[in-house]
């Protein structure tokens, strides 16, 4: 797909100018869809004030001007001519239908992908925020690749100038001196999926699928504008139940969201197999751009399940989705088998196997392992994996020995924040006592925190995370991310004290911890997860 070619621009396909052709009634209908928008009302509230409006004008002249029945606009009416007059129609999602493994039939929308990422790529705010190792006229590298491979400390995974960005443009978009690069570039996306909850009890939540142009710096990815949904994936569990059948198994559930997920990316998949599509660049010259998936981001069950990895704790053997270390081997031996591959280590090898005997040697999952998984049940189970087709397999991949699997990096939500973090503060609690044991002392450090936490406020530093107590302070199950770490740091400075020292360290000594590794261990905890 690399050198094929998208067949030419109609009129049609040209970049939209606006020529301000809008009426007055026109505007006003449009600024009322606006106002609907903006406080989250749709179609019945903005009929019921148009339905408002008309009736108070027929009544009384002098509160609106009369018009005429016929030149009244419904929602559907503003929102089709909005529509036409801004050029947006190709962002109108289409509705196909899925039929899932237990007969039910979902409605999947999925909106054009070529035209959501032109949206992006018009908008100069955001194309203003390329980061600054790229060149905005080609979007690749500045810093040619044999520096690169000279650099021994070189991960695989940097964002702009690593392995998988130069390895994406080498499969999807090379460049042969024949060809300007100005003028076929490669359009490195990032994907996000996550559940998002309407309702109380998740009946009506939907994972919306978004987009974004990977050239874009870490600011700007932050900002709405800078992102596109390009599908919506139902509630899957929605109406189960309801005829008597038995619930369907995980696997089940498992196959029929990459069923739904595969029709979600369709889009995508076209685009890339006709060739990549043109755009119009701010300096008016016609681009032909070459999409493919640079990284997929999204929380830990939800990656779990991208790339096929268990996600109940009780038949896993292998925690992470990228390595073969199974549950034992956190606790028995340390470091870890498993190690990163390093650009220098990549570049040596001749041959793909040559590269995928890295990967088994550095105890990393790879495409090998996954087609493995089909042939050898057991092995499947060791790993962790469930032996099903994925649906990104059919898409472009920047990574081709990892696959999916190389390109969904840590969630540090909850890996640290909820997980790590969290788990810290309850081993020190069960140091000093499991359960109810020695909870005379629990209930001194729990009074003693309120003082930490005024002191910390006190400080001019104003960069620290938000502390709570509200259910004593060793009870962090119902805090944020943010309050868990300022009361892990609040654990710190209190163990950094003469008495903080007084009281916990007989503890320490107790279960045979050193104290002072045990404090060296929580800064740098801390400070690591600051440094990333």
């Amino acid at each position: 797909m690399k050198n094929k070619v998208p067949p030419k621009p109609t009129e049609t396909q040209q970049k939209f100018i606006y020529k301000n052709t809008l009426s007055c009634q026109a505007t006003a209908y449009i600024e009322l869809l606006k106002i609907c928008q903006k406080h989250n009302v749709g179609k019945a509230v903005f009929n019921d004030i148009e339905n408002w409006t008309y009736m108070h004008t027929k009544c009384n002249n002098d509160v609106f001007q009369v018009i005429d029945r016929s030149q009244r606009w419904s929602y559907d009416k503003t929102l089709n001519h909005a529509k036409e007059v801004f050029g947006f129609q190709n962002l109108q999602p289409h509705l196909k239908e899925v039929t899932l493994s237990d007969g039910r039939i979902v409605t999947v929308p999925v909106v054009d992908f070529a035209e959501s990422m032109r949206s992006i790529l018009d908008d100069s705010k955001v194309m203003s925020s390329i980061m600054s190792g790229l060149d905005p006229d080609t979007f690749r590298p500045i810093v040619p690749e044999d520096d690169h491979e000279n650099d021994s400390n070189a991960t695989i995974h940097d964002k702009d100038s690593g392995y998988l960005y130069r390895q994406g443009i080498k499969l999807h978009c090379p460049s042969p001196d024949d060809i300007d690069p100005v003028h076929v570039r490669p359009l490195p996306i990032i994907m996000h999926i996550d559940k998002s909850h309407c309702d109380l009890f998740g009946n009506l939540s939907v994972a919306p699928v978004q987009c974004m142009p990977a050239m874009i710096d870490i600011d700007a990815q932050q900002q709405v504008s800078a992102w596109r949904q390009i599908a919506t994936i139902p509630n899957l569990s929605s109406g189960k139940g309801k005829d008597g059948k038995k619930a369907k198994s995980g696997l089940m559930n498992l196959k029929d969201f990459h069923k739904v997920m595969d029709v979600a990316l369709s889009s995508f998949v076209d685009i890339y197999e006709q060739g990549g599509f043109y755009w119009i660049d701010q300096k008016g010259c016609t681009v032909l751009l070459k999409p493919y998936l640079h990284f997929f981001i999204g929380d830990i069950a939800g990656v779990n399940e991208m790339v096929g990895h268990y996600n109940n704790n009780n038949n896993v053997q292998c925690l992470l989705k990228d390595c073969k270390c199974k549950q034992d081997d956190y606790t028995q031996t340390f470091p870890p088998k498993c190690s990163q591959v390093t650009w220098l280590e990549l570049s040596q090898c001749k041959s793909d196997e040559e590269i995928f005997d890295l990967f088994f040697e550095k105890g990393l999952v790879s495409e090998r392992d996954m087609c493995d998984i089909f042939e050898d049940a057991d092995f499947a189970r060791s790993i962790s994996k469930h032996p099903i087709r994925i649906a990104f397999d059919r898409l472009p991949l920047s990574d081709p020995y990892q696959g999916i699997i190389g390109l969904t990096p840590q969630e540090m939500l909850h890996m640290m924040g909820c997980g790590v973090l969290k788990y810290l503060i309850f081993g020190v609690r069960n140091v000093i006592g499991k359960n109810g044991t020695n909870s005379a002392l629990k209930g001194l450090i729990n009074a003693l925190f309120p003082n930490v936490k005024e002191y910390i406020t006190k400080n001019s530093e104003r960069d620290v995370c938000p502390m709570s107590n509200r259910n004593g302070f060793f009870n962090v199950t119902s805090l944020t991310n943010e309050e868990i770490r300022g009361n892990l740091l609040g654990l710190v400075i209190l163990m950094q004290t003469t008495y903080g020292r007084h009281l916990l360290s007989p503890c320490f000594e107790k279960k045979g911890i050193n104290y002072d590794e045990m404090l060296e261990t929580l800064c740098l905890v801390l400070a690591w997860e600051v440094s990333i």
